[in-house]
């Protein structure tokens, strides 16, 4: 009769367990709703960190490459305004002999100068240029930030999104989850006319009514 009980709470009974498919992680025994909960947020906070680092390594040698350009332009644009300020010179220098050469009656061509002219005026625009190409650096640098930051948002969104794919289930009880400690049949004896327990106040208040009316 014993392993007749048993067997019926064997079938009959289960527990609630949690389980988060997604993350294919599953509650251990008696572990409770939160706390199983803080253990997937650790799940997915590593997934994340795993993902975004795999991602900042791509974005870093892009970031790397226009940060390398940016500095080449830079140390041309240093170096064509050394230039652009030496030919300023020449230029000034120039013009003034052209000059000076009018007035002692000395004529010189002013080839030179219209020559020296075009090419300060050449440097300053190559000086104009490698300052666009700096701007426009930038902005794609700030742009493949701009980049880099929706894509951690997306992962994050990703992955945070099983978070919502806890759910409780029920599971059987196993043989060795039941123990019998005591076992016994408990005996409350009751009257067949009154359907009442022996011993109760009820049956006995219910019995001196009887007697009182036998008497009378």
């Amino acid at each position: 009769f014993q392993r007749r009980v048993v067997d019926d709470l064997y079938r009959s009974e289960s527990r609630g367990l949690f389980i988060n498919r997604t993350l294919k992680l599953y509650a251990k025994g008696g572990e409770a709703r939160e706390a199983f909960e803080a253990r997937c947020t650790d799940a997915v906070e590593d997934r994340i960190d795993a993902e975004v680092a795999k991602l900042k390594a791509r974005f870093d040698t892009k970031v790397d490459r226009l940060e390398e350009r940016i500095r080449k332009k830079e140390a041309k644009v240093v170096e064509l305004e050394g230039v652009l300020k030496a030919r300023k010179v020449e230029e000034a220098v120039n013009i003034g002999e052209t000059l000076l050469s009018f007035f002692c009656g000395r004529k010189k061509s002013l080839g030179s100068a219209v020559t020296k002219r075009r090419m300060t005026s050449s440097t300053g625009q190559r000086i104009t240029q490698a300052q666009d190409d700096i701007g426009a650096l930038q902005e794609d640098a700030i742009e493949l930030q701009d980049e880099l930051e929706d894509a951690i948002s997306a992962i994050r969104d990703k992955h945070e999104a099983a978070l919502d794919a806890t759910e409780e289930y029920r599971v059987g009880l196993e043989k060795a989850d039941s123990q019998v400690r005591a076992f016994g049949v408990l005996w409350i004896p009751v009257t067949r006319r009154l359907g009442v327990p022996v011993g109760s106040p009820d049956r006995a208040q219910r019995s001196g009514s009887v007697d009182e009316a036998r008497g009378a």
